[in-house]
């Protein structure tokens, strides 16, 4: 975490240390903090097929399966796509089994960004 912030506090511009702060926040247990993180990304790198991918998955995890499928269409149309294939799928069957309803609670994570 502390090494993705330095960088970050460096190139706040620069897209892999986002990725990599959003997924040490999510290994963390911080999902809302991992959310932030790779929501930074996708202005820089809007096709990044892993950040995408992510963000389904915290969605998921916040029960937002509806939501989740937007960011999985995105990231299977990224040019990387094939490197995340194995996650895409197993997002995309997590956000399935969760059917189409979606509680208030699945916009942007709270917090600062």
């Amino acid at each position: 975490r502390a090494t993705f912030a330095a960088v970050i506090g460096r190139w706040p511009e620069h897209a892999i240390a986002w990725f990599g702060l959003g997924n040490a926040e999510y290994r963390l247990g911080d999902r809302a903090a991992a959310e932030r993180g790779w929501r930074r990304v996708l202005p820089l790198v809007p096709d990044h097929a892993g950040a995408l991918n992510n963000m389904a998955q915290v969605l998921v995890d916040r029960g937002c399966g509806t939501e989740a499928l937007a960011f999985l269409e995105r990231a299977r149309a990224a040019p990387g796509a094939a490197a995340f294939e194995d996650a895409i799928a197993a997002t995309e069957r997590a956000a399935a089994a969760q059917g189409s309803s979606s509680p208030a609670s699945c916009g942007p994570a709270a917090g600062p960004t």
